[in-house]
This record gives C-alpha cells, sequence and structure tokens, in this order.
C-alpha cells in the first residue's frame, strides 16, 4: 500500500475502494462526497448515478435513476445533497451555503461566472468575466467552498489558480502555483484539500493548503475530477473515466 505525504500528513493510498454489488461496474466517476456519518456518495454518469458506500467501502444504496442527463458535481452539507447536471445547465440543488444561508454557484461551461442565490433560489448578484490576465478574469470555474468565515474560493482551473473572494464577491487574493485546480474541499481542521489536474506535461496531483494559501502537504496523484476530505482527514478521489474511486486514508 502506497504512503504519500509526511508528519501529520501522511496517507496510505487504498486503491479501488468501493466495494461494488457483484456484477456492478461503475460509469464515469464525476464527483464524491460524504455526510455527517461520512457515509460516501459518488455522483457518476450511469444510472443509478448516486452510489452510496460506508467509510469501508461497503456498498448501502444507490438512487436518482432517471433525474440527470450528465452528473457533474455533488456537495453536501448539513445532510442535503447540492447536485449539478452540466448537459441541462441546472443545479438541482446547490453548493454550501454561507453563513449568512447563500447558495453560490460556479459557471464555467457556459460562462465565466459565480452566481450567489439566497436560500430560496433568488438570484442577488453574479461576478467574473473571462480572461487569463487580472483578478476576477475567469477561464472555466470548475468548482468553488465557502469556508466558516463566508469567504469564497474559486478553482479557476484552465488559469491554474485559486481565487478567493469575499461573500459579496470582493476579490482577495490568488493562490498560484496550481496545475488545472478541478476540485476543492475544506477538512476538520479548516485546511483545503485541492485535486489537480495536471498542465503543461507536470503531472496531477494533491494539495492540501491552509487558510493563507500555504502548501502543507502535496503530492502526486491521478487526476481526480471530483474529490472530498472527511470529517476523519480521509480523502476520497473521483477519478472520471478510469471509473472508480481511490482514496487516501490519513495515517498521520
Amino acid at each position: 500500500m502506497a504512503t504519500v505525504g509526511s508528519g501529520k500528513y501522511t496517507y496510505r493510498l487504498i486503491e479501488n475502494w468501493a466495494q461494488l454489488p457483484a456484477g456492478q461496474v461503475f460509469g464515469n466517476t464525476s464527483a464524491v462526497a460524504t455526510d455527517s456519518q461520512d457515509r460516501v456518495y459518488v455522483f457518476q454518469r450511469k444510472d443509478p448515478p448516486v452510489m452510496v458506500f460506508e467509510r469501508n467501502g461497503r456498498h448501502l444504496g444507490a438512487w436518482g435513476i432517471g433525474a440527470f442527463a450528465n452528473p457533474h458535481g455533488i456537495y453536501i452539507a448539513h445532510d442535503i445533497a447540492y447536485l449539478t447536471d452540466r448537459d441541462d445547465s441546472v443545479c438541482l440543488m446547490y453548493t454550501l451555503p454561507s453563513p449568512s444561508g447563500n447558495l453560490y454557484v460556479t459557471d464555467g461551461y457556459r460562462n465565466a461566472r459565480v452566481h450567489r442565490f439566497d436560500a430560496d433560489g433568488r438570484l442577488l448578484g453574479s461576478w467574473g468575466h473571462p480572461g487569463k490576465t487580472e483578478p476576477d478574469h475567469f477561464h472555466l470555474p470548475h468548482s468553488l467552498v465557502v469556508d466558516a468565515r463566508g469567504l469564497v474560493y474559486v478553482c479557476d482551473r484552465e488559469n491554474n489558480r485559486i481565487q478567493v473572494f469575499d461573500a459579496n464577491g470582493k476579490f482577495l487574493t490568488i493562490w498560484p502555483d496550481l496545475r488545472r485546480p478541478l476540485d476543492i474541499s475544506i477538512d476538520r481542521d479548516g485546511l483545503f484539500c485541492i485535486s489537480e489536474g495536471g498542465v503543461s506535461g507536470l503531472s496531477p496531483r494533491i494539495s492540501i493548503m491552509d487558510p493563507q494559501g500555504k502548501v502543507v502537504a502535496r503530492w502526486d496523484s491521478l487526476s481526480a475530477h471530483g474529490s472530498w476530505i472527511d470529517g476523519h482527514g480521509d480523502i476520497y478521489l473521483a477519478l472520471g473515466s478510469k471509473m472508480r474511486i481511490d482514496k487516501y486514508e490519513r495515517a498521520g
């Protein structure tokens, strides 16, 4: 079993972690998230689109047949799942609420924007413009997360960076030195787990960063379209066209 990272942030890689029912295989595993009990929800591009597992990989069930044209992203907050459908350009449910109850959505495949909604789904505002040079420029914003302070961290994928904004969309800072950031989540200590897709011949990797954007752990990995860090500090990778889920189990 391969080991990555170091010290407090050491992880053991468990490949093909999920125990699927006999005769079943995953489709394209697009995204992954966990609930308050650390049950694992895999969002795949085939029916049933949502597969549910225990932390040890044991299969619990599935749901959502016929509900999605093209599953893309999943986020779970307060035991509510927020799911996005790329082909229908809709969020059937939305990403993590901020402390104010607002909801934020990245709109990267048709626009280069971040949208902010209130708790009833009313659009409060949007920000961002197509571009590659300035703050507030986006080239395929692919994922985001909101921290306990209400700050918004956006994976500006094709610009190889994360942009940080306040709750109203005011630009605060940029975290550079990233390789096509695909997904971002926050662990129990307030650290950020970022799955990177690789760029210009450089390999995909996982980065663990503190709230100031400083790298505390980093290692090469397979490219994970979706990723999630759970309450135990374990990391799940949705490996897309490889049609599997890998897990990094925290050992440090």
